[in-house]
């Protein structure tokens, strides 16, 4: 199951030479025109994934996988722009997914080839537990070489290995890579304990994917390499609707701190909540969590003290930032100090 999220998880990575973690070499992103469109072509086993840089927003980053059987995949010389333009004949499935930027959670996932939302699974903390994880830049000396060890203490002067980098079907002579490095920490899981390679483009540090992706050494490894890589602007589908929040829960605790529960809000950024009444409408501040697939967004008592009347009931208004038109409001009315 990892090797599928590997797929969709190492894929906008690379931005700084430096960096401690994942997420961090995957923060400083920019929403540039140069950024947009990149994409490389995966090969595992008897199949290929199309993986690409989609679109940004603030705080997220929108990324493209089109999967297909080796068999069904045009013939050389590929021209990825075409076949993307043809909406991809032979694709088995076609993915837009939505990571957040700050803490590098798969917000939601559409399939173009469903016209759906995919439910997200646990597989999520396999991701954010992947980008959080300390890397380590692996020294020249440390690094694989091509050719037979040196023996009685002779100068090692043989060359770096390195994976082969095929940029729109060209195969690039010398190339550069840094490779970095990560440890699973000991669990449960299939990744227990290994090692993570990965090797990025040192010559275009904008270039975000990895050409080789190693899990594990000797007999118990796993790789995924490129077969071609690019930049490719065509997009057939440039967003998926919008899915509209809805209430999920609204309640006072113990506390009395106002407690609202909503699903199908983790796309959105920011909210206007107001709390109306028949002699006053009243924009209430409000704290923001999100737990799985609910956002809880919690006004306490002391700020409802400050902003509603007291034995006052009220209706409560949703309102996305980015979308009003998606403005919800509560079937009941509340009283929020009683």
């Amino acid at each position: 199951m990892y090797k599928k999220w590997i797929l969709s998880s190492l894929i906008v990575l690379h931005q700084l030479v430096l960096g401690t973690t994942l997420q961090e070499r995957f923060q400083p992103i920019p929403p540039k025109n140069s950024t947009l469109g990149n994409f490389i072509v995966t090969q595992h086993q008897k199949n290929l994934s199309f993986l690409r840089v989609h679109s940004f927003s603030p705080s997220s980053v929108f990324l493209e996988e089109i999967n297909l059987p080796i068999n069904l995949a045009p013939k050389n010389p590929i021209f990825w722009d075409d076949w993307v333009l043809k909406k991809a004949p032979g694709h088995t499935s076609w993915l837009l997914y939505q990571i957040s930027l700050n803490d590098c959670k798969v917000v939601d996932c559409y399939s173009f080839s469903r016209q759906s939302y995919i439910a997200l699974s646990d597989n999520q903390s396999f991701l954010s537990q992947l980008m959080t994880l300390p890397l380590t830049k692996v020294s020249l000396s440390e690094r694989k070489r091509i050719g037979p060890q040196p023996v009685n203490d002779m100068p090692d002067t043989r060359k770096l290995w390195n994976p082969p980098k095929i940029y729109h079907g060209k195969k690039i002579k010398d190339p550069h890579f840094e490779m970095l490095q990560a440890t699973w920490p000991k669990d449960d899981s299939e990744l227990s304990g290994k090692l993570i390679n990965l090797y990025f483009d040192e010559d275009q540090p904008d270039f975000a994917f990895p050409y080789w992706t190693e899990i594990g050494d000797g007999y118990n490894s796993f790789h995924m390499h490129a077969i071609d890589s690019g930049n490719c602007l065509v997009f057939p589908y440039k967003a998926p609707p919008t899915k509209s929040p809805y209430f999920h829960q609204i309640t006072l605790n113990s506390q009395k701190d106002l407690i609202i529960s909503l699903k199908n809000a983790n796309h959105f950024e920011n909210f206007q909540l107001i709390a109306s009444s028949a002699s006053d409408s009243i924009v209430l501040p409000y704290s923001l969590s999100t737990q799985d697939n609910l956002v809880t967004l919690t006004t306490s008592h002391l700020e409802l003290i400050k902003h509603v009347q007291k034995q006052n009931r009220y209706t409560l208004h949703l309102i996305p930032v980015d979308d009003p038109s998606l403005a919800i409001e509560s079937s009941h009315q509340f009283l929020l100090f009683p």
